[in-house]
């Protein structure tokens, strides 16, 4: 009986030994694989970064965790590789969905996109993203591969080229805008004109009230219609605008503006007589007009102040108001259709003459500010 206990105790340290190596073994196989697996990676990565034109290389495994992180940006490799080591792609907060949702798709799909990366420095770059599956010969994903290319430079020189041709555009229009003004007051006006004066002469010579109550009526259409005009002009090419300057047309618009919408609009003027060229003059004053529009239409504004200013180099012109501030996409400046210039294009434009467009709250009014300058020329 003792022999029978002692040989299945042995039996069952042999069967123990047995599935403690197998268990062993089958972890070191796993080690061996997923090391061969990493380096496979790593070497991915390296030729990508070495290679291609690649500036940023991330491995996933087969969990979707980072393994391997390379880019060509030295100072920021150990900064993004602490960050971003063990972590899963849905934890990547800086990944574009698109691409995230990408490490679901099947092997065969690429996903591509577009998407901003703010480096340690605070610096931004625009980084053009693939990410592709690599499978085992069962089909089974070994690992994803994300590559990102730096295509900031070629952003700015698109940018750059539509802002050139956004102020071509814009400058061709207020030629265009200024001729037909001008032919509207040359043909319209004289023709306005000359039946004003036809309309006195007869009735100078009208005896019947029949025909004078007629010729009332049809004076009136012409007065209705010569005000109409005259506004058309004004709205295409402010004449102030041209004749007396750019200070005398925005206290004249602030004028105007305050009386049709019932606000409230000051304009604070420290440029001291400062004399800007048309071109600059024109497109600041519609950013004005574009400001004030938006100040009641979306911030619901019933107290406006315009200040204009300068400094050393620079010249400026702020808006600020009592509405309810700007939008999380007003602040961004995105590109707005309900406008035909639109706070996109005043910033556009801006830019393109060398100065810029800010976007915060109004200290002394507590609603929306809005602020653009431009060099002195």
């Amino acid at each position: 009986m003792i022999e029978m206990d002692s040989m299945q105790f042995i039996v069952a340290i042999a069967f123990t030994t047995a599935m403690i190596m197998l268990v062993v073994g089958m972890y070191g196989y796993h080690l061996v694989v997923s090391g061969n697996r990493l380096r496979k990676a790593q070497r991915f990565a390296e030729a990508a970064i070495e290679f291609t034109p690649a500036f940023m290389t991330i491995v996933f495994d087969e969990q979707d965790r980072v393994a391997v992180f390379k880019t060509r940006d030295a100072a920021s490799e150990k900064f993004f590789r602490e960050a971003f080591a063990g972590k899963k792609i849905q934890e990547l907060s800086f990944l574009p969905d698109a691409l995230r949702s990408s490490a679901s798709a099947p092997a065969e799909d690429r996903a591509e996109v577009t998407a901003p990366l703010k480096l340690p420095d605070g610096s931004i770059l625009y980084l053009k993203w693939e990410m592709q599956n690599f499978t085992n010969n069962d089909n089974t994903a070994e690992f994803r591969f994300a590559r990102a290319y730096d295509i900031t430079t070629e952003l700015l020189q698109k940018q750059k080229k539509l802002q050139a041709l956004s102020a071509t555009s814009s400058e061709d229009e207020e030629r265009q805008r200024k001729r037909i003004a001008e032919d509207l007051h040359d043909r319209i006006g004289e023709i306005l004109i000359t039946s004003a004066r036809l309309l006195d002469d007869l009735k100078k010579k009208n005896s019947s009230p029949e025909i004078s109550k007629g010729l009332d009526e049809l004076d009136r259409s012409i007065e209705q219609f010569t005000r109409g005009t005259r506004s058309l002009i004004a709205d295409l090419v402010p004449p102030v605008l041209y004749n007396v300057g750019f200070v005398a047309a925005v206290e004249a618009f602030a004028t105007d503006f305050a009386r049709q919408h019932n606000v409230v609009v000051r304009v604070e003027d420290a440029w001291q007589d400062f004399q800007v060229n048309q071109e600059i003059a024109i497109f600041l004053y519609k950013a004005v007009r574009e400001f004030l529009h938006n100040a009641i239409k979306h911030g619901g504004a019933d107290e406006i102040v315009i200040s204009l200013s300068r400094a050393e180099h620079t010249i400026a012109v702020t808006v600020q108001d009592n509405g309810s501030g700007f939008t999380v996409e007003d602040s961004q400046l995105t590109l707005n259709t309900d406008s035909g210039f639109g706070l996109f294009n005043v910033k556009n434009r801006a830019e393109y003459y060398g100065g810029g467009v800010a976007i915060g709250v109004s200290a002394d009014l507590a609603g929306g500010q809005i602020k653009v300058w431009v060099p002195k020329v």
